[in-house]
């Protein structure tokens, strides 16, 4: 309770001040006039009662242009690993906890389609960098309006750009490129964009190389007088290999080897270890205004994927087909908004299972199907009160289904229906003037077992595991003083039946329910920027991002041990960003940024750490504006330090085989050129 004790006291001694400072920056604009996505509350990020991020253009082109990943981890809560190029895992505030790679716990909308299949899983490597263009991320539970998950929610948004054409090249270390390209018409009626991209990697470690080609096409049209037909397709075909973990050793004496051979099981690059997917994704959207005050978004989608991984251990074959629809119902009243609607998802998942010989299948071992639904029903009102007060409370019911039937190498079946889950949040905000925006929220979650998780590399059935439920208890205060730009939250987030996961001597991963944790935060993100201070200074700031994280297992154990009160598997307990911005008024820009991670626990009883680390990236540029045009250069340096690390650690690996090491030093450079500004 400790958490939402904080911000009633921050509601009753905040509200004694008034500030009114009128800030003309960047910073002060994205406070106060963005409206955000996140719970449809149609309000500024300033008056969202929630720990919510956004992450633009800006953030996103200060690295290398090749991946969400080092964008996504400038924001306290949220850490995205990489085990090797295109193999990701999506972390927030510790919900790492049971994904092997991928993204798990977290929904994901792309343009507010849910792209997280009804199995729970998000193939979020599938997209090209150049494809979103502005990502919000709800830290905690969004269940009450969004359904399964307990960690959180990513709200990813492609939006028309201003140029007509689009091209981009980049060039880096271990054999990096990327091309990427786009067209676009449209006026006042109708929009459409079509895009196309490849890139590839060698990558830093043996056994390590990616492959992806990515095309893209965006359309919307007005439809009469008061509706509005958007359309969003990909198809993605990716390909990448898998390394594989090493144990200390083998790390220490040589951290870009693949997994080697031992025991009864063959290396990785023996084995060929890969995973190819190639994925159709398409959704279309119908928005219908009533009346001024009455909106209906109507959204179907479908998803067709073919996923083969020939892994250490197997080879497994997937056909993944899904959709779903939802709808979304707003109605503005005089002082709130009444959201209501719904979402159905179903998916069948055929899994077949052979022999790996060498990269090609062998006898098949297992064979079984996994058609799965969720339904969820929603409703949100939202009050504006006296007295600058906000109060927002939902609610939504919840329900899933599997049904499992092997036929290989033996018949059997199995359902795991749940109950009806109710799951309510409510939060109260309170703004301070203009500038300053404090508020505190109890959240309910709940995130069923995933299709992976059920049945797993090990092609074993697991009837038990059962869906983890989370409450988590929030306070937050952000605004502006001057330049400075502030934004701190406390939360405590309690699970139970906590999913964690486990391998054995292959790799093969399994789960099983820990009982219950306790993860208590402080995010703290503090930015100080002055714009057009000098003729000849564009933008000059310095920021900050902090999060430091109390994660423990509080009931849980594990064969007779008892393990309660150890640390969270795979979560630091500090996290710390920080960069320099530096923009002349003549072309040129500068960024530098250094990300500090502490020690990891890999495993359940905290008798094994990856070390902290130091990265160092930078990034410099020139633009060229001419005419309706532009042109930009830019060059760059990851890991600048050299540091040897490891960034995707395997969790409760059998044989000690925790560690993926991270690539070390590279240069990266590219020119990116916009048509028809």
């Amino acid at each position: 309770m400790r958490p939402l004790i904080i911000g009633l006291l921050l509601l009753v001694a905040v509200s004694k001040y008034s500030f009114a400072q009128e800030i003309n920056s960047d910073s002060s604009r994205l406070l106060q006039s963005v409206e955000v996505r996140a719970f449809e509350h149609q309000k500024s990020l300033a008056e969202i009662p929630a720990s919510v991020v956004i992450i633009g253009k800006t953030e996103l082109d200060r690295f290398g242009n090749n991946s969400f990943l080092p964008a996504l981890n400038l924001n306290p809560g949220i850490r995205m690993e990489e085990r090797s190029p295109g193999s990701y895992r999506l972390s927030v505030r510790g919900s790492s906890l049971r994904s092997p790679f991928g993204v798990r716990n977290v929904k994901i909308y792309w343009n507010e389609i849910p792209f997280t299949d009804p199995g729970g899983n998000t193939y979020l490597n599938l997209i090209d960098f150049s494809s979103i263009n502005n990502l919000e991320v709800i830290k905690g539970p969004g269940s009450s309006l969004y359904g399964a998950g307990t960690g959180g929610v990513l709200l990813m948004s492609s939006r028309p750009e201003s140029e007509r054409a689009h091209m981009e090249i980049t060039r880096g270390g271990y054999n990096l490129f990327r091309a990427a390209g786009s067209m676009q018409w449209g006026n006042s009626k109708q929009y459409f964009k079509v895009s196309f991209a490849r890139q590839s990697s060698d990558g830093y470690r043996k056994q390590s190389a990616m492959d992806r080609n990515f095309a893209q096409v965006i359309a919307r049209r007005v439809v009469g007088k008061k509706s509005t037909l958007s359309f969003l397709g990909f198809a993605s075909n990716l390909n990448y290999q898998t390394p594989g973990g090493l144990t200390l050793a083998q790390y220490q004496a040589d951290p870009s080897q693949a997994r080697p051979a031992g025991g009864p099981f063959a290396s990785a690059e023996d084995q060929h270890a890969a995973v190819q997917n190639r994925t159709y994704f398409g959704g279309l959207t119908f928005e219908h205004q009533w009346n001024d005050r009455f909106t209906t978004n109507f959204i179907v989608y479908g998803n067709n994927t073919d996923f083969q991984n020939p892994a250490i251990r197997n080879y497994e074959a997937r056909k993944e087909t899904s959709g779903g629809v939802r709808i979304v119902n707003k109605l503005n009243f005089r002082k709130g908004l009444f959201v209501f609607g719904l979402e159905n998802q179903a998916g069948h998942s055929e899994i077949n299972v052979f022999q790996n010989n060498g990269g090609v299948k062998g006898t098949q071992t297992s064979s079984g199907s996994a058609p799965t639904a969720l339904r969820t029903a929603f409703v949100q009102v939202d009050f504006d009160l006296p007295a600058s007060f906000f109060l927002t409370t939902g609610l939504s019911l919840n329900n899933y289904v599997t049904r499992f039937k092997q036929t290989v190498p033996d018949i059997f079946s199995a359902t795991q229906r749940s109950k009806t889950i109710a799951v309510p949040r409510i939060a109260l905000s309170k703004k301070f003037g203009k500038q300053i925006t404090s508020y505190v929220s109890i959240a309910d979650g709940y995130s069923p077992p995933t299709t992976a998780e059920i049945y797993p590399s090990t092609a074993v059935y697991n009837e038990s595991l059962q869906a983890e439920r989370g409450r988590n208890l929030e306070t937050g205060l952000r605004g502006k003083v001057g330049p400075l730009n502030f934004n701190f939250a406390a939360y405590q987030m309690n699970l139970t039946n906590a999913i964690v996961l486990r391998r054995d001597d292959s790799g093969a991963d399994y789960f099983i329910n820990s009982g219950k944790t306790r993860q208590q935060g402080i995010e703290a993100n503090v930015n100080l920027r002055f714009i057009e201070r000098k003729d000849w200074i564009k933008n000059l700031g310095v920021w900050i991002s902090h999060s430091r994280n109390n994660f423990k297992f509080t009931d849980y154990l594990k064969y007779d041990v008892d393990l309660s009160g150890k640390r969270l598997t795979g979560t630091p307990g500090q996290i710390s960003v920080m960069g320099i911005d530096y923009r002349p008024k003549n072309g040129l820009y500068f960024n530098a940024t250094g990300n500090y991670v502490s020690r990891i626990p890999l495993d359940d009883a905290n008798t094994v750490f990856a070390s902290s680390y130091y990265v160092f990236t930078l990034r410099m540029g020139y633009n060229i504006e001419f005419k309706n045009h532009q042109a930009e250069l830019f060059a760059g340096s990851e890991n600048l330090t050299d540091k040897k690390y490891s960034l995707g650690n395997d969790l409760n690996a059998a044989g000690g085989r925790y560690f993926n090491a991270a690539p070390g030093r590279s240069i990266f450079g590219g020119l990116i050129i916009k048509i028809g500004r």
